[in-house]
């Protein structure tokens, strides 16, 4: 009878673990499972709690640094968090170069891009595919040989050069915090409903290729090749 009795009491500890393996399963799935819902109405809530129209002053002025144009926002800006980071604005305009008039070099009637969120946070700007509806794109040449776009080029160039000789032990936290537009990286550009204004002052030519469509690979700016 004793036997029996200790036999009796070894039986129970595995039903005890049994039974508190069972609650720990299920207590992990409960709270996975708010995980989960969790993660995703912070998904589908973020973009309205985070107002990109809050930020245009700094995308305007970064652009500025940049290029050294104005670039103007006509309509508001659209954001979206899941998978990528996306950005979305509907009428927008790059201002010309001293010298080749009020109309502007660039505009676009609704933009949209993607952003990868874990280069973003080391600095590096990677972008998906561009999509550009509506673009207008007017290249000029003045009579002394200067393009519109000469500008641009030389300060990103310029831009270029300093990152070169910036020790490569310093890493984006340790400097300012800005981005530069002098190298990243977009996988694709789309473009629909183009038009492409050129107007050489120097030949006294002008032509107009309208309503076009364009889709690209990947294209890559800066950086040693």
């Amino acid at each position: 009878m004793p036997l029996l009795g200790r036999a009796g009491t070894g039986m129970e500890r595995p039903a005890s673990t049994r039974c508190l393996m069972n609650r720990w399963i299920k207590i992990s799935g409960i709270a996975l499972a708010v995980l989960i819902v969790l993660a995703l109405v912070l998904t589908l809530a973020l973009p309205r709690l985070l107002d990109p129209n809050a930020y245009r002053d700094d995308l305007t002025r970064l652009v500025s640094e940049q290029t050294g144009r104005t670039l103007t926002l006509e309509g508001d800006l659209g954001v979206s968090v899941f998978p990528w980071l996306g950005l979305e604005v509907n009428g927008a305009s790059l201002a010309n170069a001293p010298g080749f008039g009020e109309e502007p070099m660039l505009a676009v009637r609704h933009a949209a891009a993607r952003i990868r969120l874990l280069p973003l946070l080391a600095g590096r700007l990677e972008f998906g595919t561009i999509a550009l509806d509506g673009l207008q794109l007017s290249l000029a040449r003045a009579a002394d040989g200067r393009s519109n776009w000469q500008d641009i080029q030389e300060r990103l160039a310029r831009s270029e050069e300093t990152s070169e000789t910036t020790p490569e032990a310093e890493s984006p936290s340790q400097t300012d915090g800005r981005f530069s537009l002098s190298e990243f990286n977009i996988t694709g550009v789309r473009v629909q409903e183009g038009r492409l204004l050129w107007d050489d002052r120097q030949n006294g030519t002008r032509y107009a290729l309208t309503d076009w469509d364009l889709k690209t690979g990947q294209v890559r700016f800066g950086g040693k090749v």
